[in-house]
């Protein structure tokens, strides 16, 4: 017998593509917002609040990625790198975009 943890469902989870394409708006939004504030646990929070919901986005490791981002983010903005938060919302949309279309490759997810 086959536990959940042995391997992936038999059926594809479904998402919209609206529901998709909202969860990177609400992710650029959350950096937009951290513009202004600079409060960066808050965009943490923010961001992994995101995150969870995306398709297997904890079990491909999506938090870490972004937690990645996010300090490579805040030694640009130390160093006084030009738009450190302009690219690093564009990574963190980027990399959830590759895990989505990782897993719709892999028959895993269907974007409806």
């Amino acid at each position: 017998m086959l536990s959940a943890a042995t391997g992936p469902s038999t059926d594809p989870v479904v998402i919209s593509g609206r529901q998709f394409s909202g969860i990177i708006d609400d992710m650029q939004n959350d950096f937009e917002r951290f513009a202004g504030s600079q409060n960066l646990s808050r965009l943490r929070m923010q961001l992994q609040a995101d995150a969870v919901l995306i398709p297997f986005g904890r079990v491909d490791g999506l938090g870490v990625s972004i937690n990645r981002i996010l300090v490579n983010m805040r030694q640009e903005i130390a160093a006084g790198a030009p738009a450190p938060v302009i690219s690093a919302s564009n990574d963190v949309a980027a990399v959830t975009r590759a895990l989505v279309e990782a897993r719709i490759q892999a028959g895993d997810v269907i974007l409806d």
